[in-house]
């Protein structure tokens, strides 16, 4: 699989579709976990802060450019990604393909309301899919004996996580030879979203790229972590001018 690095993170330059192929490969014919990472200019920074750390990052099988800020960062850097692809597409596009390949699924993440509401989303727009468990994402991960056995006795093969990052990659990481699934990726969140519980920015609004700035609206608190752009943005032009 072709990657690009873009401030030492590996990217795939795989396509929405190509990258759900790659998951259907790995689902029908390999047997090692797959670590699907849907990394925005937040999650680059926490991989070079180490707070997602080297020997989680370094077994990652998959790392998809979510945001735009992502796809700017390619082309000044010279390299070829022209495509985001959110968690929340890479998520509705997986349930789609799923429900047609009978891939069983375990969504883990969010509280106990959103995934109550998200099984009546799934129920609804995929009633063929073969959900192998829900659970909320509320748990001590230093004390996740049930979690690990109700996932691993689930049979399923792939773990959809909505615990954030670097919660859900820290974990996963460190029980990835015990959950017995073939593919695993955290969406974010992808279950509010899909819930209406937090709404996406109207279709204009993606199209000029300022996404961001809507989330930053609906949920002030994030200004902090989004101060992660502007360094990311800056770590970039830095790197542009060595070269």
């Amino acid at each position: 699989m072709k990657t690009e690095k873009i401030l030492g993170v590996d990217f795939t330059t795989l396509d929405l579709k190509g990258c759900i192929d790659k998951i259907d490969e790995v689902v029908k014919n390999s047997n090692k976990p797959f670590h699907v990472i849907t990394a925005n200019p937040e999650i680059v920074m926490q991989i070079n802060r180490g707070e997602i750390p080297e020997s989680a990052s370094s077994r990652v099988g998959m790392i998809t450019p979510d945001g735009i800020g992502i796809v700017y960062g390619s082309k000044i850097l010279g390299g070829q990604i022209r495509e985001r692809i959110t968690g929340v597409e890479l998520l509705v596009a997986l349930l789609e393909h799923c429900q047609s390949e009978k891939h069983r699924i375990f969504f883990l993440g969010a509280d106990e309301e959103t995934m109550t509401a998200f099984k009546d989303v799934v129920a609804d727009k995929y009633p063929k899919l073969q959900v192998a468990g829900y659970r909320n994402g509320f748990f001590d991960i230093n004390k996740d004996k049930e979690i690990v056995e109700m996932v691993k006795g689930s049979q399923t093969d792939i773990l959809i996580m909505g615990m954030g990052s670097p919660r859900s990659h820290i974990w996963f990481d460190s029980r990835r030879d015990d959950l017995n699934v073939k593919v695993a990726m955290d969406v974010g969140g992808g279950f509010d979203a899909l819930t209406g519980k937090v709404q996406r920015a109207p279709d204009w609004i993606q199209a000029i790229h300022m996404e961001w700035f809507y989330r930053r609206l609906q949920n002030p608190s994030r200004k902090d972590r989004q101060k992660d752009l502007y360094r990311f943005a800056l770590d970039v032009f830095k790197e542009r001018f060595k070269r």
